[in-house]
């Protein structure tokens, strides 16, 4: 199954997740970053003296090891250099939407999918679909700016949102707090302003920070001796896990031992600058741990400067450019300098997350401490994986191993999703509970519980964010899988004809059809064709099944993942799961005369072997846009070869000359998609196709509202809509006459205007068909015609002549070179069984039958010599000017009726030769009075010429024709007795 997968951040969780899901998974996610580059808190952070507290080679990926860290602490600019070679290394760019924030993803129940809404920084906010949500926005990222510093009349900063063109120099500075960027930036602004001031509510436990520089000896070593690199990382990193025993037990000898070595190192550090005053207000007393250690060889010394003062007390409030401490000391400032750290427990900020109950996340866990499942997932939130949540954060070791655990645990639960055909992937609240209350129970005990107050602790007093043992042992824990602990749902798969034939035949017999679908996911070809601008040309409110209308339609014409979306829902709706299966090709369908079954012969996920199954009746739901024409004279191109029914999501348009071959549906939706994208776009247009304009629209909350609360009126709007395309048959049925020359010249004057509007009356001619309109497919679109006038696409109407390399010579001698070939060239409607092969009666092929003759049906459902065999939107049951939903509704009751024959003796039923001759007869001389007939050179004919894919009237008369069968004169009854 091709998985759409959205991460949330381009830091250290970002990146590692769409890496690690495009190497395991192949999968590329859509990465949409806030900021204007990768790197997260590394790219934000730009305070002097900004740096990492975890030694350099610990704190990168195991996967993407670096042998040229210029030191063993680096600095900002040198990690976010990293960030950028590594995303440009795995050709993250390409997906990566910078300056877009995430506003609302919200768990769709009917599709099974999270409907996203992104909103770019100077663009309409716009709405997507994706199977999965990678949430690696981390804790440190919303900047803690408490309200009543807010109006200090002076500059103010705060060090996550640092201002480079602040001047500091002779300035006297506030700067409030004394956590991990105070104990880093301080130093540097003491050796430039006239006079700092630090208020420090609680003093710091700072160690003395062993910083050296490696040597180039020391990178060549690391570069060409990999496994010295890697073992020094591990013993970096076991180092690092030691530590963790003064957080465990801060009490334990360990910690006491750790406590008097910081306290020596204070008071000689303050000794040796002469302020020994100063040792009773730095000197912690609470646990060593309880708060996030930090490290620094010149913090110490710079607070003891003549140029410092350490205010032992908490800023309170501002008055104009004063300062003013919890003990009424003020102070006169020039720039207020705030290294408040940030709001961990707030980390969703403007960004809403609805599960599958409706609940926003954010509230619930404003409302009540977080309950996660090892710290990735949460209960009624599916396919949503957090990086960095709840009960990950460490006070020992590097953050950057628990995202890697994270993420692979993360990719695991998707690759189970697969394994067990599952829907989506959801932990029980009960296995969330008892993770969250096994974690709250180790962390009893710890330092971060020893009674100080920390970004630690939320504000229920549960240290919420921290895992509470080593980073070993949450390697150790997410290394199991429990599918116990998980909701396990399945899939399953089916086009419209399928999912609309299974559940009638249980609604009316109770029997549960087995259906195979050769893809991996429901829809059909709407699940099948994922090519930019993929939408429905008939109304959404008509193009679904009549008892399972939907209210929610979000416009006219709906796109190509919310008709997909619906259908999974009708699916789930009545538990077509277990009924289906999946990759699952059926080769053939043989019928067994004996028996009076259908054997198919059936071959699971590619599988070389295959195995026969038996049935009762057959209904081939296969639909005639399934298999891809590709004509042989473009295989030869050297470049990326891509077709609309098989889009290759990956590759990259932007900026690449490309050629567009047809201009048929597919063309019409994609070409207006690519063309703002791509540096030049030629169209190859054999002929050009009659595009009107479409009037789409979006429907409002009340509409839906009333439309969900008062049935009567969506059933009175899709029969209006329903008796307004009926109408347009008319054009298609007296084209010659007064109303078919009146539609034909509003099309024309339709293009025309369209062309002019665009200051390109050269198009007109290019672009005006000379055939019928009808007798191809019209194709709605309001911006087909205009994207075709722009600058940087040129329309070839003589065809093409040869191919070589990336060349491409049309038939005018015009040659051009292109980097990607699209193929818009429609489907081998021919091949309404595809590679399926069908043997009836006496052992008649009818592949071969209808490759050699036209495809006779008895009122395009049954045919004559295979009983029990039913066509949906098979030959002669397509449309021109009307939604072929309504088509199969009336084929599936129809063949309801057949198979309610089947009692008593009788095993099997098929139409009598005469009858089928009679139906074909009157369908052949109908559509020989349609506009249809006059030779256009279109999927709706056959090569000698002969209407054969399209029924020839309105739906109504399809219906009228169809409501009833004469089983007596019309159908052959097979008994078990041998015919």
């Amino acid at each position: 199954m091709s998985y759409s997968c959205l991460v949330i951040g381009a830091g250290f969780s970002g990146i590692c997740s769409a890496i690690q899901l495009q190497k395991q998974l192949g999968i590329t996610a859509d990465i949409v970053e806030s900021t204007s580059s990768v790197g997260g808190t590394w790219h934000t952070n730009t305070y002097p003296g900004c740096q990492c507290d975890i030694p350099s080679h610990l704190y990168s990926f195991s996967f993407e090891l670096n042998s040229d860290w210029s030191a063993y602490f680096s600095p900002q600019p040198e990690i976010w250099d990293y960030l950028r070679r590594v995303a440009q290394k795995y050709d993250l760019y390409r997906t990566i939407q910078f300056n877009t924030t995430v506003q609302r993803a919200e768990w769709d129940v009917q599709c099974n999918m999270w409907k996203v809404i992104i909103q770019p920084a100077d663009q309409p906010a716009y709405t997507k679909y994706y199977h999965f949500v990678f949430s690696c926005i981390g804790g440190l990222r919303i900047p803690q700016i408490p309200d009543q510093f807010t109006n200090f009349s002076g500059q103010i900063v705060h060090t996550a949102q640092w201002n480079s063109n602040i001047d500091f120099k002779n300035k006297t500075v506030a700067v409030i707090g004394n956590g991990a960027s105070a104990v880093q930036a301080l130093p540097q602004l003491q050796k430039l302003a006239k006079h700092v001031f630090n208020f420090q509510r609680t003093p710091t436990w700072v160690s003395p920070r062993e910083q050296f520089s490696y040597s180039q000896w020391a990178k060549l070593y690391f570069r060409w001796v990999p496994f010295a690199m890697r073992f020094y990382r591990w013993f970096l990193y076991w180092q690092r896990e030691l530590r963790f025993q003064m957080i465990q037990s801060p009490d334990g000898t360990f910690a006491r031992k750790v406590r008097e070595i910081f306290t020596q190192s204070i008071h000689q550090r303050l000794h040796q600058a002469g302020r020994q005053d100063l040792i009773p207000i730095l000197l912690p007393k609470y646990s060593v741990g309880c708060k996030r250690i930090t490290q620094s060889e010149d913090f110490y010394e710079a607070l003891c400067q003549s140029n410092v003062t350490v205010i032992p007390h908490g800023a309170t409030r501002v008055d104009g450019n004063k300062v003013i401490a919890s003990n009424d000391e003020v102070v006169e400032a020039d720039i207020l300098v705030l290294a408040t750290g940030f709001q961990v427990h707030n980390r969703f900020g403007h960004f809403d997350i609805v599960g599958r109950n409706g609940v926003s996340l954010k509230d619930l866990w404003d409302d009540a401490s977080p309950v996660t499942y090892k710290s990735v997932s949460v209960a009624n939130y599916p396919n949503y994986f957090m990086m960095l949540g709840p009960g990950s954060a460490l006070g020992h070791n590097s953050v950057v191993c628990m995202i890697e655990h994270q993420v692979n645990y993360a990719v695991a639960c998707i690759k189970r999703m697969q394994r067990y055909n599952l829907a989506y992937i959801e932990p029980k609240q009960e296995a969330a509970q008892r993770f969250t209350d096994k974690l709250n129970k180790d962390l009893q005990g710890t330092a971060w519980l020893s009674g100080c107050s920390s970004w630690y602790l939320n504000k229920h007093g549960v240290a919420s964010t921290v895992w509470s043992g080593t980073v070993t042992s949450f390697w150790w824990t997410l290394k199991w899988f429990a599918m116990d602990d998980y909701h396990q749902t399945k899939a399953t798969k089916s086009l419209f004809s399928g999912i609309c034939a299974a559940i009638q035949v249980e609604k009316e017999f109770g029997v549960k059809a087995t259906i195979f679908e050769a893809l991996s996911d429901l829809g059909g070809t709407w699940w099948a064709n994922q090519y930019p601008g993929a939408a429905c040309d008939v109304p959404s409110h008509l193009y679904s099944l009549s008892f399972e209308k939907n209210p929610n339609w979000s416009e006219r014409f709906s796109c190509q993942s919310e008709i997909h979306a619906y259908l999974q829902g009708v699916a789930r709706k009545y538990n077509l799961y277990d009924q289906a299966m999946l990759n699952t090709e059926v080769v053939s369908a043989d019928w067994q005369e004996a028996e009076k079954k259908w054997k198919l012969t059936v071959r699971e996920n590619g599988a070389a072997a295959t195995h026969a199954m038996y049935f009762d009746a057959v209904f081939a739901g296969l639909g005639p846009l399934r298999v891809a024409n590709i004509p042989k004279e473009f295989k030869d191109f050297q470049g990326p070869i891509v077709h609309t029914a098989s889009w290759d999501s990956s590759l990259d348009f932007t900026g690449k000359r490309i050629a567009v071959v047809g201009s048929g549906a597919s063309a019409v939706q994609a070409i207006p998609k690519l063309q703002p994208v791509v540096a030049h776009l030629t169209n190859y247009m054999r002929t050009p196709t009659w595009c009107k304009p479409r009037r789409q629209y979006h429907y409002s909350t009340l509409v839906k509202f009333i439309f969900r609360w008062i049935p009567f009126a969506l059933r009175l709007y899709r029969f209006s809509l329903y008796f307004r395309y009926e109408v347009q048959y008319l054009g298609f049925r007296y084209y010659n006459t007064a109303i078919g020359k009146a539609v034909r010249a509003n099309f024309l004057k339709q293009v025309k205007r369209r062309c002019m509007a665009k200051g390109r009356p050269d198009m007109y001619e290019k672009l005006m068909p000379t055939y019928e309109v009808g007798c191809r497919r019209i194709t709605p679109s309001e911006c087909y015609i205009e994207s075709l006038c722009e600058s940087n696409v040129y329309v070839d109407r003589s065809g093409v002549a040869s191919v070589n390399g990336r060349t491409i010579t049309s038939k005018d001698g015009h040659e051009d070179t292109f980097d990607i070939l699209v193929l818009a060239t429609g489907f081998n409607t021919v091949g309404f069984l595809g590679n399926l092969q069908v043997n009836g009666r006496d052992n008649v092929n009818l592949n071969k039958l209808w490759d050699e003759n036209y495809p006779d049906t008895y009122k395009t459902v049954g045919i004559h010599g295979f009983p029990n065999f039913y066509m949906l939107l098979g030959p002669g049951s397509a449309l021109g000017h009307n939604s072929v939903v309504t088509m199969i509704e009336i084929q599936v009751a129809n063949a309801i009726k057949c198979l309610k024959q089947l009692r008593g003796n009788v095993k099997a039923i098929e139409p009598t030769l005469e009858a089928q001759n009679s139906f074909v007869a009157g369908l052949k001389k109908n559509l020989s009075k349609t506009v249809w007939a006059t030779n256009c050179g279109s999927w709706y004919t056959r090569e000698d010429g002969q209407v054969f894919s399209l029924w020839s009237g309105p739906v109504f008369t399809f219906y009228w024709l169809l409501r009833n069968n004469d089983f007596h004169r019309d159908f052959i009854k097979h008994t078990s007795s041998k015919i």
